[in-house]
């Protein structure tokens, strides 16, 4: 008994869990800004990242994600938005899935 009460005194407490990935993914998310310039058709033409979600992958996913939104034909800004959102949700969260680790 005294054995098990010192060995207990000896290990070390666990180490507070830091944030998942999934809630550090979502920090980064919320940040990017983007500012879009486009022609008379509607087609993007130049895409700037403003505030960087500071995961460079994620900001040029972004941009992609906006011109391919704008592409397929969704003109309002909060249609854009929308189907930006999805893409970089669906762009993280196979991220997330297919790292080394995951894949052991």
């Amino acid at each position: 008994m005294i054995a098990f009460v010192l060995l207990a005194a000896m290990t070390p407490a666990a180490a507070p869990a830091g944030p998942s990935d999934i809630v550090v993914t979502a920090a980064k998310l919320r940040k990017i800004r983007l500012s879009a310039d486009s022609d008379d058709s509607g087609r993007i033409t130049a895409c700037r990242v403003t505030v960087s979600s500071g995961d460079k992958m994620l900001d040029d996913h972004a941009c992609d994600a906006t011109k391919a939104c704008a592409a397929g034909g969704i003109g309002s800004p909060d249609a854009i938005s929308d189907c930006v959102d999805g893409r970089l949700i669906a762009f993280a969260t196979g991220r997330a899935t297919n790292t080394p680790e995951k894949r052991n």
